[in-house]
């Protein structure tokens, strides 16, 4: 499985508004799921990121189910 890389996080699978998506950070206390319906790989890393960013951690990793 290739990744598609946005904005240094690695991003695998097909996104779609139904996809869970499972998140990796480089606090691994915050890894978890993401039932948010996003459309695109970009618009996931720009939230996710930003969570990110709130709990002072770094978003390493998406994974689409």
């Amino acid at each position: 499985m290739y990744a598609t890389i946005i904005d240094e996080v690695s991003c695998y699978g097909a996104i779609d508004s139904d996809s869970v998506i499972v998140m990796a950070f480089d606090d691994e206390n915050y890894d978890g799921i993401s039932e948010s319906s996003f459309n695109t790989w970009s618009e996931a890393v720009k939230e996710c990121s930003d969570y990110a960013k709130s709990v002072g951690t770094t978003l390493i990793q998406l994974e689409a189910e």
